[in-house]
């Protein structure tokens, strides 16, 4: 299975290589980079948290990875102790991944008519509605499905969208500082992720503790069953309601078209 997922993805890296150009003014390029190399680090640090988009996005990434982490490692668990059935496992994990891979083709379109931001408050609100449906509705394969697929649909534009406005925030720092940081910007982003995933990992690791969750047993308490349902559920929850509020404050789309006129000035003057 490695191997077939190895060589698909070698042929669409490939593909995507060959039909990507690099649209750019040399000269003007490597006098910016000649420029930026004269910043040192933590100067470069620095600026970089002067923005506070950054640090909103930032904890965005957290908030979305820590999500994803808890979904994906629970998971199981919820399959096998709250449904009571273990193969349900692929099927539940189905109805989450599918509808990303059919709306990420749709989302461009969205993105387009509402934009980043109110596509990521959408995509906020249907998850919560995912998680509501199976915390008010009787636990069954059915509710479990319908809640994985709004979670599954509201996640598009977190994949996506989210990543485009990390962009956003590179041009809002160039505006404000008058320095370019795409690579600092980008590399703290994807730290955001990693402490995402990880952090995820570790609150499924307390959620069973918690939980008193016992792998030896063939079936589980009642209370462990509540236990990990609700850590399956709530905390996602919670998470959303904090990263609702990061994204509250982090409409970019308001001001993009200040900021993208005040770059093309300042581009124009220093040509």
């Amino acid at each position: 299975m490695s191997v077939i997922f190895g060589i698909l993805a070698t042929v669409l890296l490939l593909i995507t290589f060959a039909g990507t150009k690099e649209r750019i003014n040399l000269e003007k390029n490597t006098a910016k980079a000649s420029e930026e190399e004269k910043i040192s680090v933590w100067e470069s640090f620095r600026l970089l948290f002067k923005n506070k988009y950054f640090l909103l996005v930032t904890v965005i990434f957290v908030v979305d990875y820590t999500i994803l982490g808890v979904n994906n490692g629970l998971r199981i668990y919820y399959a096998r102790d709250v449904p009571g059935n273990a193969a349900l496992m692929g099927t539940l994990t189905l109805c989450f991944i599918l509808p990303k891979m059919i709306g990420n083709l749709v989302f461009p379109y969205v993105n387009k008519f509402l934009g980043k931001w109110k596509s990521l408050m959408l995509g906020y609100g249907l998850e919560i509605l995912g998680l509501v449906i199976m915390a008010v509705t009787e636990t069954s394969f059915a509710t479990a499905a319908a809640g994985l697929v709004c979670l599954g649909i509201g996640g598009i534009p977190h994949n996506a969208g989210l990543f485009a406005m990390v962009a956003d925030v590179i041009d809002y720092g160039e505006w404000k500082t008058g320095v370019r940081l795409d690579g600092l910007t980008n590399s703290v982003t994807s730290f955001g992720m990693k402490v995402g995933a990880g952090f995820g990992s570790a609150i499924v690791g307390w959620g069973l503790a918690w939980a008193a969750y016992d792998g030896q047993l063939e079936a589980q308490a009642a209370a462990t069953v509540a236990g990990i349902k609700d850590v399956f559920i709530f905390v996602p929850i919670v998470l959303i309601i904090v990263g609702a509020i990061a994204l509250f404050f982090c409409n970019l789309d308001k001001i993009y078209p200040q900021i993208a006129k005040g770059l093309e000035e300042r581009r124009n003057q220093n040509s």
